[in-house]
């Protein structure tokens, strides 16, 4: 429908382009649904269960731990997020092999997304284990929920 009224357009116009207000609104509706989507995934016979919310963190639960609870991601300056979530489950993996505990398989998982991200490429942009270690090593000033009690 054609609209004389040049206040009608520039109102429908607004709407079509989401402002900062309506990204963190999308934003913290995303976080809702994956706690949602984590809380109906689990059963008492999981071992854990973990969603990702990219650069946002997450949520995970597990036997013996006060019900659902968020996991930070490490701020970091973007490159190229490509691959990201793969490098995340494959770090989370790698950490379960080595004997690691939940939350420091998370912290290393959510390390290794944001070091990828930081780097241009899928595979290219990887991290190495020991690249990871020593990246992590430079990250302990930061406060993780464990570290401080919170919940």
């Amino acid at each position: 429908a054609l609209v004389s009224d040049p206040r009608h357009q520039l109102r429908d116009a607004q709407r079509l382009r989401p402002g900062a207000v309506e990204r963190r609104e999308h934003a913290a509706e995303h976080m809702i649904a994956a706690a949602e989507g984590a809380r109906r995934l689990w059963r008492a016979d999981r071992a854990v269960v973990v969603v990702t919310c990219g650069a946002r963190g997450g949520w995970w639960l597990a036997p013996g731990h006060d019900g659902l609870r968020p996991y930070p991601a490490f701020v970091v300056r973007t490159v190229d997020p490509t691959g990201c979530g793969d490098v995340f489950h494959g770090a989370y993996a790698a950490a379960l092999a080595k004997g690691l505990g939940l939350e420091e398989r998370l912290r290393v998982a959510a390390a290794a997304a944001a070091l990828k991200a930081t780097r241009a490429g899928g595979q290219d942009g990887c991290p190495t284990w020991p690249a990871l270690q020593r990246w992590l090593r430079g990250q302990r000033a930061r406060a993780w929920p464990s570290e401080v009690g919170e919940a």
